[in-house]
């Protein structure tokens, strides 16, 4: 069974685990706004072309803004 990680925020912390995670499985980063949303997207695919072990991970990480998404 596949696991998905579910991770409430959209900081730098927040981007490098969903970056750290993704290549793992399905991970679901909830933002607080669509504003919030779209930088935490661009920072998630600037973790992941850093680390050639990441590379294509921002694939794997979907952003909402929906806190009952998580559930």
């Amino acid at each position: 069974m596949q696991e998905k990680l579910a991770i409430a925020g959209s900081g730098t912390i927040a981007a490098g685990l969903a970056a750290v995670a993704a290549p793992h499985g399905e991970v679901l980063l909830w933002a607080r706004s669509t504003a919030s949303a779209e930088r935490v997207k661009a920072a998630v695919a600037k973790h992941c072309e850093k680390l050639p072990e990441l590379n294509g991970c921002a694939d794997s990480v979907r952003v909402v803004t929906d806190l009952e998404t998580l559930a």
